[in-house]
């Protein structure tokens, strides 16, 4: 479907070996026989001796002793044995120290005495409670006092969560019970159920999910649950860790080679019920899969931009379930268009939680400032006057505040105040960021990083000036705004030197009044004490070529609001924006999700976008744009001939394919009318240039994938890269997200 190759799918779907490369050993399987050898004296016995003895021989032994290779060949074509690969290097994970077993307790002395036999101290708590550097700790070791443990932390410690042991005592509300008891009755009959459980933020989606998972493991089935990142989803991974405790497996690409095959081994067993994970854990080996959850189903991190496959993690959980007799929740406060249109239509169950469980835990009070009249606090032209004095009001009354700003770095551009010339990104064609941090510039589409010049390249004048605003200059002018302040700041160039769940952790403790940040602060916060969420550029995003652009504005907006009032007092959200009577903006602060919806609707209907087609983006790109716009305009004519023939009736491996509508404001279609694709192009696209590639792109809209794909795959085995030099690469994106 997703037209990837083979060995694509499987570097997707395994774990890498970037810890060192496997190793062909072979391994006894008739030992009976074997046994009978190990008598004889001469080679044979010698080689059936070590396998039995050692359970396995190495072909590096092999290469050292050539004359066995014969004696193998024979042993493996009779079935005595078997080969099999082996994952090699990469270090256990050091879990701390304890007292070396055996130890004569008149050799302890000291702090040492403080140790517990048995338990195992991390080298953090030996430093800091027990005074151990790591000399003495080295010392120790050798003296044989200590040892050190190595080891796979547990899913619990591996994920460096709370858990939030308080979740399975608290009560269910009428709503949530009537979630489930649509639910439970799919997982009792493995039974293929898509169930779209839309719920405000704070309305205990989480708590539904745990009960379903609960349900699946009483009656011996597994549980994934899928999550857009791991970092963020800290939430959500203490209150299934507080359910089901070691039955738990968090998986993702931040583990070693060896900590994710630990933990796939675990799966497969069965040790392990539930597993956690982003879009890769699709390919965990579950063992009689009951139950998938994807959790924040609108999340534009489920798609796969490159590498390939370039899959859609939620709509292969909903084929997954298909295949593996299921249910499969999509839980979202801002359900993407296509699922809630799939709901609206009959092909997912819709499940509503519409109100906070506490009472008195209502929605925080939404208040759009229009910045074309609001007052400006001083020379800050970032911050409004009425936000800034409604902050200080929050903190003076113990709350906290959490600013949202979804564009890092100090400024976006720099610019010359004598020519007006703004350095861009001689890779991609892009303005460069300026980062006071280090007085640098950087491209943040191919993270090129080069010093903040001196001298304008232009004029050679040395006077600039930095437009616009970023997360680091927020946080730099936050303490002329307010006096004895505590603020942090979080994103991804912060969280590139301190833990993003060190800051998040520190900030629900209370250790600071304010944060500042991008699309961090948007997901998975449940900080009770946070009253106020200010929005300080509302518009960034809406005016992108991309026609998902309002829906994912909306989106962004609905869950950082969704962080205030969450606790027992009433939160309020304020909105800056120079475009108050946007749709976007005008449906969000009226809480009119459905409103939202059936507006974005009618524009997708007459355009046909999805949920009325199929998208596939084709990306062509080369280092020399005339060749790369001669080849295009050649393979869109190419193109047009390999999908001629196709009709209407083209069948979908999805359920529910779309159809193109046909009518008055239907676009005309690409080569008849018996024909169900629309093509569009090639023109450049919106980002022309990407670490030194022109792109150019082609799109398809279409009622159905599988046959167009086909068509692909029989035009590249007769013409290898598809007709195309060298020097241009065709990349294939179905179902794209990401539209720049």
């Amino acid at each position: 479907y997703y037209f990837a190759g083979l060995g694509e799918v499987l570097a997707a779907a395994l774990p890498g070996t970037a810890a060192g490369k496997p190793r062909l050993e072979y391994v006894p399987v008739d030992r009976q026989a074997l046994e009978r050898f190990a008598e004889n004296d001469a080679r044979v016995g010698r080689l059936a001796r070590r396998l039995l003895g050692k359970g396995s021989i190495g072909d590096t032994t092999l290469k050292n002793q050539p004359d066995l290779a014969p004696l193998v060949r024979r042993w493996l074509d009779e079935g005595l044995i078997a080969s099999r690969h082996k994952q090699v290097g990469g270090q256990k994970k050091l879990l701390g120290y304890r007292l070396s077993s055996g130890l004569e307790e008149g050799k302890v002395s000291g702090d040492i005495r403080k140790l517990q036999p048995g338990v195992i101290y991390p080298a953090s708590e030996m430093a800091a409670t027990f005074g151990l550097s790591a000399y003495r700790l080295t010392k120790l070791c050798k003296e044989n006092i200590i040892e050190k443990v190595h080891g796979e932390p547990t899913a619990v410690e591996a994920a460096d969560f709370r858990v939030r042991h308080e979740l399975p005592k608290l009560d269910l509300l009428d709503q949530q019970r009537r979630a489930l008891d649509e639910i439970i009755p799919a997982i009792m009959k493995h039974q293929f159920a898509p169930f779209l459980l839309f719920g405000v933020t704070g309305s205990g989606k989480t708590l539904v999910y745990c009960h379903a998972a609960k349900e699946a493991l009483t009656a011996e089935r597994s549980v994934l649950v899928l999550v857009p990142e791991i970092a963020l989803s800290g939430l959500l991974l203490s209150s299934f860790a507080a359910f089901f405790g070691d039955r738990v497996a968090v998986i993702h690409s931040g583990l070693t080679v060896p900590q994710r095959m630990a933990v796939r081994e675990k799966i497969a067993s069965g040790e392990i019920g539930v597993v956690i994970g982003p879009r890769s854990a699709l390919f965990s080996p579950m063992k009689n899969l009951g139950l998938i959850v994807v959790d924040e189903e609108h999340d534009p991190s489920y798609k796969q931009d490159d590498p390939a496959p370039r899959y859609h993690g939620r709509d292969a959980a909903v084929m997954l379930a298909k295949t593996c007799s299921c249910p499969v929740i999509l839980g979202s406060a801002s359900p993407s268009v296509e699922s809630y249109y799939n709901a609206a239509t009959g092909r997912y169950r819709l499940l509503t939680l519409d109100r906070r469980p506490q009472s008195g835990y209502r929605m925080p009070q939404i208040i759009t400032l229009d910045m074309k009249s609001e007052k400006i606090s001083g020379e800050c032209s970032f911050l409004s006057y009425r936000l800034k004095k409604e902050t200080e009001t929050h903190i003076a009354s113990g709350g906290q505040v959490i600013y949202y700003l979804n564009r890092r770095g100090f400024s976006p551009r720099l610019k010359c105040r004598d020519c007006g010339e703004v350095p861009v990104c001689p890779d991609c064609g892009v303005t460069l960021a300026y980062h006071r941090s280090g007085n640098l510039l950087k491209c943040h589409f191919c993270d090129r990083v080069e010093p903040a010049p001196q001298k304008c390249g232009q004029c050679g004048g040395s006077d600039f000036i930095a437009l616009g605003t970023g997360t680091q200059r927020v946080e730099e002018n936050l303490s002329r705004l307010f006096e004895d302040i505590r603020a942090e700041r979080i994103d991804s160039d912060k969280t590139a030197r301190k833990s993003g769940r060190l800051i998040l952790s520190e900030f629900a403790e209370d250790k600071f009044d304010l944060l500042v940040g991008t699309q961090m602060v948007t997901k998975g916060l449940d900080i009770p004490n946070v009253t106020l969420v200010g929005v300080l550029a509302a518009d960034i995003g809406l005016e992108m070529p991309d026609f998902r652009a309002a829906e994912k504005t909306y989106a962004r907006l609905l869950q950082v609001a969704g962080r205030a009032g969450r606790g027992d007092r009433e939160g309020t959200v304020m909105i800056q924006t120079y475009y108050g009577d946007h749709p976007v903006i005008r449906h969000l602060a009226q809480g009119d999700y459905l409103g939202f919806f059936e507006m974005v609707l009618e524009e997708r209907r007459e355009l046909q976008y999805p949920p009325f087609s199929r998208l596939i983006n084709i990306t062509l790109t080369s280092e020399d744009e005339k060749v790369l716009e001669k080849e295009a305009l050649a393979f869109r004519i190419r193109l047009e001939e390999h999908l001629s023939g196709l009709s209407s009736r083209n069948s979908d491996m999805g359920p529910g394919a779309p159809q193109l509508a046909v009518g008055p404001g239907a676009p005309q279609l690409a080569v008849g009318s018996r024909k169900n694709f629309i093509l569009l192009g090639p023109a450049p696209a919106p980002i022309y240039r990407l670490r030194g590639q022109y792109r150019r792109r082609l799109i398809i809209k279409c009622g159905s994938v599988g046959k167009i794909v086909a068509r692909f795959r029989a035009w590249e085995e007769a013409e290898k890269g598809f007709g195309l030099p060298s020097k241009v690469r065709a990349i294939f994106d179905i179902d794209p997200v990401n539209m720049m």
